[in-house]
């Protein structure tokens, strides 16, 4: 029964078998088999070992095969038996029955005709555990994205408030120490660019007599969970600075934050004119499109940026400075005297989730990090409203802020 001259092969003379040949391949190779007139109509069923836990299967004969599958599916199976009678074979297609409990069960079928007057033999696989791996599969991909985007978004931050921060700061390869990044604090301090100190090992502005040292406080920070501290000399002669070491991780590696406090002399040929670099930082804050508030050692509100303002729906700065913030933030993962703990013994908060009252009770979810600013015993807070829930907000019995 082989093809010739590129005509399908005759399979008449297995006409009279199909339900022997259902019977059988729903035994070795498939979940269902029907078999079916030259209009479609079910002249037989034959379910595999497992049952496929389609409905009313016992009452298909008699039906169209067009009838059994769930609405949306009709016309595939229609288009199905076109292909059937015009070329006596079918492609592989998706149709869907309705289960004993009214799910929908996906079948995939594929079918042939036994002859040119015979009947058709249709047989099925049940999809379901295909398509639930497939589904499991997309959202691991879905929560590998989210955890990637949601990871460079808090970088995104860290950064931010690493560049506004007056406190010198570093950021070093854990590997080898050089330096990886650093705030303009520090470029100043250090009488350098940025990009001349990118690159550099750490050790090329420490004193000389000092790099044993050095290298002892790095890799006990590398070595630990906490912050390690040390007062080290600086080279060329810019005298003794306290210094803060901790471990971090960013989305590539491993690094250190490394903070310098000025014990002893300071710069006298700074490269960059600090008043300048204040100006252009404070109004760096004011025009971003973050919310940003500055608060004390114990949260009550120095300054918040216009972006704050408008997210807490406030009138004036006003009404905010010399007020706590926890007046405004609420029901969040950690109080605000847990926030302002960890930047004072971290450096950094994280990306905390909480939410943020507005005026009328109104409440919307956000995600914010503080950031300690030693040089002007502050905190930074940034403030977004958060991906995962957008900007739809929930009331609540109003208090006074005032």
């Amino acid at each position: 029964m082989s093809k010739r001259n590129g005509d399908n092969a005759d399979l008449s003379a297995l006409s009279g078998l199909a339900p022997e040949l259902a019977e059988m391949l729903v035994s070795v190779a498939c979940d269902i088999a029907l078999v079916l007139d030259d209009v479609g109509v079910i002249k037989s069923v034959s379910l595999g070992a497992i049952d496929p836990v389609v409905s009313n299967t016992n009452d298909w004969a008699g039906r169209r095969w067009s009838d059994t599958v769930t609405g949306d599916m009709r016309q595939l199976a229609e288009d199905f038996l076109e292909d059937l009678t015009s070329k006596g074979v079918s492609r592989k297609r998706q149709l869907n029955h309705s289960s004993v409990t009214g799910a929908e069960i996906p079948y995939s079928y594929t079918a042939v005709r036994l002859g040119q007057q015979g009947p058709t033999l249709a047989v099925g696989r049940d999809m379901r555990a295909v398509m639930a791996m497939q589904q499991r599969l997309m959202q691991a991909q879905q929560d590998i994205e989210q955890d990637y985007w949601q990871r460079r978004h808090t970088e995104t931050r860290y950064r931010f408030l690493f560049q506004i921060a007056t406190e010198p700061a570093l950021i070093l390869d854990e590997s080898n120490f050089s330096i990886v990044d650093a705030n303009q604090a520090a470029a100043t301090h250090l009488r350098k660019t940025i990009a001349q100190l990118t690159g550099k090992p750490i050790t090329d502005f420490v004193d000389t007599e000092d790099h044993a040292a050095m290298d002892c406080i790095l890799d006990s920070a590398r070595a630990s969970a906490g912050a390690s501290e040390a007062e080290i000399g600086l080279a060329a002669g810019m005298g003794r600075a306290g210094i803060s070491v901790m471990s971090f991780h960013t989305d590539s590696a491993k690094v250190l934050l490394l903070r310098l406090r000025n014990v002893g002399k300071r710069p006298t040929e700074p490269t960059f004119a600090d008043a300048g670099v204040e100006a252009a930082l404070l109004s760096l804050a004011r025009q971003t499109a973050d919310a940003i508030v500055i608060t004390d050692m114990r949260g009550r509100v120095s300054f918040a940026n216009e972006a704050f303002l408008a997210l807490a729906q406030s009138p004036s700065a006003l009404q905010i400075t010399g007020a706590d913030l926890s007046a405004w933030i609420t029901n969040g993962e950690v109080s605000i005297d847990d926030i302002l703990e960890m930047a004072r013994s971290g450096g950094c908060s994280g990306l905390v989730k909480a939410r943020l009252l507005r005026q009328h009770g109104r409440l919307v979810d956000v995600e914010l990090t503080a950031t300690l600013l030693p040089s002007s015993d502050s905190v930074g807070f940034i403030l977004r409203v958060s991906h995962d829930q957008g900007s739809a907000a929930t009331a609540m019995p109003s208090k006074d802020v005032h």
